[in-house]
């Protein structure tokens, strides 16, 4: 992927108005799959890995957008709806790869970048090791040690 893709993407992504649809936030790890062709074995497997898996990559806030010569689609837990970037594709892709798979972190950085589609638990793991993730996981370990504490303090005063 050249950066002038990932420059158009990150314009297009923070130019719209996002509503967050599954999360709570505006903010995404985004999941960009690149085939020339709507049909794509590995474009077709990695979907399927994901609609899979809803729930692990929703809490992973994994957004999953499709691009291919006749157009650029939100797949998964995108506010994004369908927009065109099909006339930039052949600039997008790798010349010797007819599918690609790059996935963009929270700070906006590209951390995979593949020409076959991941497991969904690898693509976790992988995910699961970023800093930003294990934050995440240590806020979501606080809350809930806070909202236990809480329950048991209201228990004990009944």
């Amino acid at each position: 992927m050249n950066k002038v893709f990932c420059i158009l993407f990150l314009c297009i992504i923070g130019s719209l108005n996002i509503n967050a649809q599954a999360t709570k936030d505006k903010e995404r790890r985004w999941l960009v799959l690149l085939s020339p062709e709507d049909e794509h074995p590995q474009l077709q497997k990695q979907i399927d890995a994901i609609q899979a898996n809803q729930d692990a990559a929703i809490e992973r806030k994994i957004g999953v957008i499709q691009i291919t010569n006749q157009e650029t689609k939100a797949i998964f837990n995108s506010p994004i709806k369908n927009f065109n970037l099909a006339d930039s594709f052949q600039n997008l892709q790798t010349k010797d790869s007819d599918f690609e798979l790059v996935l963009i972190g929270l700070d906006n950085n590209t951390k995979l970048k593949r020409t076959k589609a991941i497991d969904a638990d690898d693509l976790f793991k992988l995910i699961d090791r970023m800093p930003m993730r294990k934050a995440e996981i240590q806020q979501k370990k606080r809350k809930e040690r806070l909202e236990e504490k809480r329950k048991n303090e209201h228990q004990k005063s009944k």
